[in-house]
């Protein structure tokens, strides 16, 4: 059986030698042009590419700004809608007797049985609270050393003793605190009525009140506190030891 070779589209003649060389030739050329780390493309390849490219390229300038647009909008939309909580201001405690409340400038809330910077102190409400309860103010448990509500407003006092309504009451008049201060703007509230534990055992006392204290003529034991009540400005939650 006879064995023809045929290149690209040749007639059935043999090939001659030369066709062998020239065809060895063109790759020897193209295997040096890759050698070299050159680009060999033709014309319409290079077109094609580089229009490629450009594409490519636009594509990726605008995705980058249609994710600056998307981030800037959800910046905008987040402050709108979820405003960062404003700062607060702690106008600080009054001092630690009441000679030194008094040279800071702050008001004794007889309701609250503590010295306060004055934006704290409901006068409105607590003299309210005071003239329909009416309460009756002792030194001694026994009740036998009554003195005036004017004398238990002045705050000169370490450890008193008056009705057994009075706590509850006191539970009723922070609550009354809260209620009045988010109606202005900015909240300002002094830090036991935003305290979460005070409020917490207000809840309890109020929820299960002790009958027997209640009726009580001395049932509540007053502290008089000069530095644990801080006036503060702005939103913040307070916890404190109770």
């Amino acid at each position: 059986m006879e064995q023809r070779n045929v290149f690209l589209g040749g007639d059935d003649a043999e090939s001659t030698p030369q066709s062998l060389s020239r065809y060895s030739g063109d790759h020897d050329c193209d295997d040096a042009l890759r050698a070299s780390g050159t680009d060999y493309e033709k014309p319409e390849e290079q077109t094609h590419h580089h229009s490629v490219q450009a594409w490519q390229y636009t594509a990726i300038a605008i995705g980058l700004a249609v994710l600056f647009i998307i981030f800037g909008l959800g910046s905008v939309i987040s402050t709108m809608f979820f405003p960062h909580p404003p700062t607060s201001t702690s106008m600080g405690e009054c001092g630690r007797t009441p000679e030194q409340a008094r040279q800071n400038g702050c008001v004794f809330d007889l309701m609250m049985s503590g010295w306060v910077h004055p934006p704290c102190y409901d006068q409105e409400l607590s003299d309210q609270f005071l003239r329909e309860n009416n309460f009756a103010f002792f030194w001694d448990r026994e009740g036998t050393k009554q003195f005036t509500e004017a004398e238990a407003r002045l705050g000169n006092y370490k450890i008193i003793f008056t009705n057994g309504t009075f706590h509850y009451q006191h539970c009723t008049y922070i609550w009354a605190k809260q209620v009045r201060a988010r109606r202005k703007s900015p909240y300002v509230l002094d830090s036991q009525s935003r305290s979460v534990e005070h409020v917490e055992h207000c809840f309890r006392r109020v929820g299960s009140p002790n009958i027997t204290q209640i009726q009580l003529q001395t049932g509540t034991q007053l502290h008089s506190s000069t530095w644990r009540l801080d006036c503060i400005i702005g939103e913040r939650e307070v916890h404190t030891a109770h």
